[in-house]
């Protein structure tokens, strides 16, 4: 399926495993069951959870007892950080393509991308990972 905003799926899944340790955050989970609650590849999901850790944003302890957790409050996490964690950072495309075929002068979308990436921006931006739980329904699909 095709999609004007293009967040792969190593971001989705990022967003999905912030989610499922933000309704569980007095617990720490194992990779393979926030694999298992999101129906994706516990290996995909490994090294999704790595670069979370690189940026500080979850914490992982090793051992029989181990597993990842968040780090600090769920309410300063913004998507943005996980967002940028994955992708790298932020940058609002005015075109379709990957090089600029018509030198953005004559765009057949004229604007529409522009403002569209900033509607996506302001959102991720302003969007904590608690608001993202009660918008879930309290996390209730998220629980383990």
């Amino acid at each position: 399926m095709s999609t004007v905003l293009k967040i792969s799926e190593a971001c989705s899944i990022a967003i999905h495993a912030m989610l499922v340790l933000a309704t569980n955050a007095d617990k720490t989970l194992l990779a393979r069951d926030i694999a298992s609650i999101l129906h994706v590849s516990e290996s995909h999901l490994q090294k999704v959870l790595q670069r979370l850790v690189r940026s500080s944003l979850v914490s992982s302890v090793r051992g029989p007892n181990g597993g990842f957790y968040l780090n600090g409050k769920n309410g300063n996490i913004r998507l943005i950080d996980i967002y940028e964690a994955i992708e790298g950072r932020f940058i609002s495309n005015d075109c379709l393509f990957e090089r600029s075929v018509c030198g953005k002068k004559k765009c057949v979308f004229d604007k529409l991308l522009k403002k569209v990436n900033g509607v996506f921006y302001r959102y991720l931006s302003s969007t904590s990972l608690k608001q993202s739980v009660k918008r879930t329904g309290g996390g209730e699909p998220w629980k383990i």
